[in-house]
This record gives C-alpha cells, structure tokens and sequence, in this order.
C-alpha cells in the first residue's frame, strides 16, 4: 500500500461564497408510475451556485430511472450533469450525458461529453457499447 501525507488544512477563501444549493437529498425528486404502458419512473435533480472572487459556477445534475413493471430486464437509466463557469469576458461549461438502457440480454451503454465555450460548441466525444448479460 502506498503511503501518503496527512491532507492540508482547507484554504479559507474570504472571496468565496455559495449562492444558493438545491442539492441532495433536499432536489425536487418525483416518484410515477404509468399504468397504460406499465412503467415506474423515478426522477431527481439539484443545482448549486457559488462564486469565488469575479467567477460565478453553476452545476447541474438530474437523473432518471425507469423500469417496466412486467419485465424489469427493460430498465433505463439516464443521468446528465453540467458545469458552468462564468469568467469576465467568457463562460465555460461542460455537459455530461450517461444513459444505460437494458433488454433481457443485453446492457446498451452510451455516453456523450461536450464542452461549450460562450455557448459554442469547442468538443464532443461520445461513447458507445454493448454489453452482454451475464448470469442474471
């Protein structure tokens, strides 16, 4: 096992300072079912604000997940959050998208990452895999 230094005191920040945050476990959640298509859905998110000296951060996250009732091999999992920072002059933000979505054979994975300068798209890079169930 490596050995590591003790970790330093927390830097006390005098120019930083949270906005506001809507986060867990207090973020708007809700709880459905469809009874016409036999789905249960489970949705939750939260947002926080804070700055520290002229630069202003967001994040954003939400995730959602879903069964089908009759046969819960069919499930989707959909989680997405973003990083927004404002800097005099320019914004950044990074978007991350995972979404897993299943049948009774097979985990279909995807994920997508975009980052965004003054709302311009500058990157994206997308993954992509199929993954064979085993023993379930």
């Amino acid at each position: 096992m490596p050995t590591f230094s003790p970790p330093e005191p927390r830097e006390a920040r005098s120019d930083a300072r949270t906005l506001d945050c809507e986060s867990w476990p207090d973020g708007p959640r809700s709880f459905r079912r469809d009874l016409a298509r036999g789905v249960t859905q489970y949705e939750w998110s939260a947002a926080c604000n804070w700055e520290i000296a002229s630069r202003r951060y967001r994040t954003v996250e939400s995730t959602l997940y879903e069964v089908n009732d009759a046969r819960p091999g069919e499930a989707r999992f959909r989680g997405e959050e973003s990083y927004h920072i404002d800097l005099p002059g320019r914004s950044l933000e990074l978007r991350s998208v995972l979404e897993v979505r299943s049948d009774s054979k097979t985990f279909y994975a995807n994920f997508v990452r975009r980052i965004l300068e003054n709302d311009d798209l500058v990157r994206e890079k997308s993954w992509s895999e199929a993954v064979p169930r085993q023993f379930q």
